[in-house]
């Protein structure tokens, strides 16, 4: 793929504007509900920052410090688009950040009950030596 060829077509009408909106919105929300996009939706979101207009080099006005930051951001976020496809093909990463996060939920259960039981330990220490 050349440096010119767009990654995603780029369509500015209203409905395909609000069409755009409404998925990023359903996104945020599944995201708030804890549930995590597919290595697809990462890549088109990538895809979709890369194009942005906001990291445009080549806009008027800008110094070549400014230049500079907006091409090397451009370029991690297309280093990063890669390394998504290439490393993350089946969704691992995810699958271990869901996983993980049970696990994370049974340890507090554990440790509520490792509190109770030392708690209670401590108690009868504490009968035995009389205090």
């Amino acid at each position: 793929m050349s440096e010119s060829q767009a990654l995603l077509q780029h369509d500015d009408s209203p409905t395909a504007i609000i069409s755009r909106k409404l998925r990023s919105l359903m996104q945020y929300n599944a995201l708030q509900q804890g549930y995590l996009p597919s290595t697809t939706q990462i890549e088109e979101h990538l895809a979709a920052i890369v194009q942005s207009p906001l990291l445009n080099s080549r806009q008027r006005g800008l110094g070549r410090q400014t230049k500079t930051v907006l091409e090397d951001t451009r370029a991690f976020f297309k280093a990063l688009a890669v390394l998504v496809k290439d490393k993350n093909q089946d969704d691992l990463i995810q699958e271990i950040v869901w996983n993980l996060r049970g696990a994370q939920a049974a340890s507090e259960v554990d440790g509520d009950i490792f509190a109770a039981r030392l708690d209670a330990a401590t108690a009868r220490a504490d009968a035995n030596t009389g205090l």
